[in-house]
This record gives C-alpha cells, structure tokens and sequence, in this order.
C-alpha cells in the first residue's frame, strides 16, 4: 500500500519558512508492520527516521513550504516484499534499530534534562551533564545483543539554533564497545568535530552545524571479515583468528566526553538524540 501527503503550498500551506518543523506518521493502528518511506527526504538537510517498527520523525531547520512537494511511505507485510521493492534507502529511515531494543544511561543528569532524553526522538529535548561534563559517560546496553554498525549523536541542543550554538557540545569522546562473545574492541579516541574523522549525515560541509547528525562508527571491518588480528607473519603480512559470526553482535557500548566545544553563553553540556543503527550490507 501507499500513503502520501502532499506538502505543497497551493495544497495546505502558502508560501515562507518555518525555523524548525517537525513531522512524525504514527502507524500503530495500520495492519501491515513493516513500513519504508519512498521519498529520500523532506528537504535537502531532513530525512525521516524510524525510531521504530511504527514511528518515523523529521526533524526540518530552515523549512522552505515553497520548494516542497509531497512525501509517501510504501507499506509492506513481509521482509521478502520489501525487498522485492528493491531500495533500501537512506541508511537512518531503514537501518535505525528500535530503541526498544536497547537501553541509555548517563553517569550525571541535570534533573530536567535526563538521558531518557537522548531515546525519545524528539530534537526539542535534550541530555545535560552535570557541571561542565567532562568525564561524564553515556552507556548504551543491549538485553539482547545486536549488530551495531555506527552510533549518530544529534551533538548539542538542538531545539532552536540561538540553544545549539550558546550550550556545550561534545568535542572528544572515549568510544568503548564490547561484542556478544565478551571481546572487547580497542578503545577508539575521536574527535567528534573533525570532519577527517567524523562524517556529518545531513549537510555536505565541513562545519558541524545546527541540525547535524555525526556518526561514530562501530564496526570493525577487518575483524568483521577476517577474524581478530593476532600479529604478523615473517613477511609481514598481517595474521587473523577465525571468529564466530556473533562477534559482530554489540552488547554494551560506552561513550566518554573527554573535552567539549564551549558554548557562546552557557557551560552546559547537551547532546539531543542518540541513534543506533545497523547498516550492514545483507
């Protein structure tokens, strides 16, 4: 089936922007469960994003209601169909993995802005640190262990651009993740506001920016493909153990802030959303 709304001035709307607009479809009352959007996105900088089986939110900066059409969702019964669409998509709308199926915990909560925050797929809302943040960690746990390709933070507080720019952002942050069989990768140091580290998912810059998803990537591809690196030959040529396919399963992952980006009037540290995604190639 299809559904489709049509955004388009002469239809609902006139003409001018909205500084931030937000749109969730809601499918709890549909009998088919799988859905997949068909149009990319709503403008260049917002797609929609499943959080999960049956709600999908954008998030829009600068909304242009001039320069826009209409969105639709394809609605499926069966994994065999969806495929048989023959588009997956933009890795967010269809590789995001439900929030029911993992736990978010902070060491620190201003009261509030908790890390329930961080799940609830609302930019409005944010997680705040206590004091100035540094040192502060966020536990992603998984009951039952999942494939974890890459972690998005929507970094600092995202409910207006005046917030964004005058709160903390996180700057460096200690990324820990331990797999399903109890191995624990090597702690990674990134530099969430390096464009040579960090890939910004909705704008094409090299600036973080208001209204930017960054990815921390979680997957270990030659270990992924090969096994664990236990050294090298006499040739040099690097060795591997062979691996169980659940070893690319996460079960915990731990984010450390290890310095943050100053904001123009406040010292608090905030992160908007967390998203897990799965974004392997099956």
């Amino acid at each position: 089936g299809l559904f489709a709304y049509d955004f388009s001035p002469a239809q609902h709307w006139g003409n001018g922007k909205a500084d931030v607009f937000s749109c969730t479809v809601h499918g709890e009352g549909l009998p088919l469960n799988f859905f997949h959007e068909e149009s990319p996105v709503l403008n260049s900088d917002a797609p929609f994003i499943r959080f999960n089986k049956t709600t999908w939110t954008c998030n829009a900066v600068n909304f242009d209601f001039a320069q826009m059409g209409s969105f639709g969702f394809h609605f499926f019964d069966s994994y065999d169909e969806k495929a048989s669409y023959g588009y997956w998509g933009h890795p967010l709308t269809d590789c995001a993995v439900p929030v029911s199926a993992y736990t978010v915990t902070a060491s620190s909560s201003q009261d509030k802005y908790p890390a329930s925050h961080l799940v609830d797929g609302n930019l409005s809302t944010a997680w705040v640190a206590t004091g100035k943040g540094l040192g502060a960690t966020i536990d992603i746990d998984f009951p039952t262990p999942r494939r974890v390709s890459d972690v998005g933070i929507y970094n600092g507080y995202h409910k207006s651009a005046a917030l964004w720019a005058a709160n903390s952002r996180v700057k460096r942050v200690l990324l820990e993740v331990t797999r399903a069989d109890g191995y624990r990768d090597e702690a990674v140091e990134i530099d969430v506001s390096d464009w040579d580290q960090r890939y910004y998912l909705l704008r094409d810059n090299c600036v973080p920016q208001f209204g930017d998803l960054s990815l921390l990537t979680i997957t270990d591809l030659p270990r992924q493909l090969y096994g664990r690196e236990k050294g090298v030959d006499e040739n040099g040529v690097y060795l591997y153990d062979k691996v169980p396919f659940t070893s690319e399963y996460v079960s915990h992952i731990r984010l450390t802030v290890l310095s943050v980006t100053p904001g123009t009037k406040y010292s608090d540290l905030c992160i908007s959303d967390i998203l897990v995604l799965d974004a392997f190639d099956d």
